[in-house]
C-alpha cells in the first residue's frame, strides 16, 4: 500500500511576496491527484478546484463556517430589478499579474468581470 507522503502531489507555484520587491518564494501545494486543468471553467473535480480557489478571486466569497457572503473582488451588491439582477461595486486598485507573456497596463473593471462570465 503507498504511504500518504507518497500519495501526496506537490504542486511549486512562485509568489512574488511583497509589493515591488522582486523577492520570490516557493509555495507547496500538497493533493492526492494532480488537477487536471488550472482553469475552473474547464474543470469539475475536486482537485483542481482546491487548488484554482486559491489561485483566483471571486466577486463573493462564502464565509467560512457559514451560508454568508462575504466581499472579495466585489465591497457590495444589491439585488435590482425586482430581484432578478445584481447590481456588484468593484473594488478599486486591484491589480493584475504581470509575467513575460502578459502585461496589463490598467486596473481591474467591469469588462473584465462581463469577460470572465462569457468566456
Amino acid at each position: 500500500m503507498m504511504g500518504f507522503r507518497s500519495r501526496l502531489l506537490r504542486v511549486g507555484v512562485l509568489l512574488a511576496l511583497g509589493a515591488g520587491t522582486g523577492k520570490a518564494k516557493t509555495l507547496v501545494h500538497c493533493a492526492e491527484a494532480a488537477p487536471d486543468s488550472l482553469n475552473p471553467q474547464y474543470s469539475t473535480s475536486g482537485n483542481s478546484y482546491d487548488i484554482a480557489q486559491q489561485i483566483y478571486e471571486k466577486l463573493v466569497n462564502v464565509k467560512r463556517g457559514t451560508l454568508e457572503l462575504e466581499p472579495q473582488l466585489a465591497t457590495g451588491w444589491e439585488l435590482a430589478d425586482e430581484r432578478r439582477s445584481i447590481i456588484f461595486t468593484l473594488r478599486q486598485g486591484v491589480k493584475w499579474h504581470r509575467s513575460t507573456l502578459f502585461t496589463l497596463t490598467r486596473d481591474f473593471n467591469a469588462d473584465d468581470v462581463v469577460f470572465s462570465f462569457a468566456r
